[in-house]
């Protein structure tokens, strides 16, 4: 778990500006700043892997997941 957490903060670091896309989702939803985060890294310990070993991730499944968070 706590490597996840690990991965997802270095992630967020490495996109820098390209993470700015998966905020505005969050906010969109009325997400705060650290709900954000953490919900992104709950969020990557389910996502797959592609063959080269990134996960794979978009801002739409980002939203869906939020969604089904939310009302599930």
């Amino acid at each position: 778990m706590n490597q996840t957490f690990t991965e997802a903060q270095a992630l967020i670091l490495e996109m820098g500006e390209k993470f700015k896309p998966y905020i505005v989702v969050g906010l969109k939803q009325r997400l705060e700043m650290e709900e954000i985060i953490s919900t992104f890294e709950t969020y990557l310990q389910t996502r797959k892997f592609d063959r080269s070993g990134h996960r794979i991730i978009s801002k739409f499944s980002f939203e869906q997941f939020i969604l089904q968070m939310k009302y599930s």
